[in-house]
């Protein structure tokens, strides 16, 4: 069964998701389906579909997290 996150980054810009995806390699990661990606009232908002919760949370933890901190 798919998973989904959404996240909402306040003060992150689409910019900034094109900086963090540069810094990643520009390849989907490994799991992710699919990707929506948006601006409203002052933040990123972002919706990952996930073939499952374990490949989500070892983008965030290993790539995403480290990835957000360096840019």
């Amino acid at each position: 069964m798919a998973y989904i996150t959404c996240s909402r980054v306040p003060g992150r810009t689409i910019a900034d998701f094109r900086s963090v995806t540069e810094e990643l390699g520009g390849e989907p990661p490994a799991g992710r389906l699919a990707c929506f990606v948006g601006e409203a009232d002052g933040a990123l908002q972002i919706i990952d579909v996930w073939t499952s919760r374990t490949d989500s949370d070892r983008f965030a933890t290993e790539c995403l997290f480290p990835a957000f901190v360096r840019t």
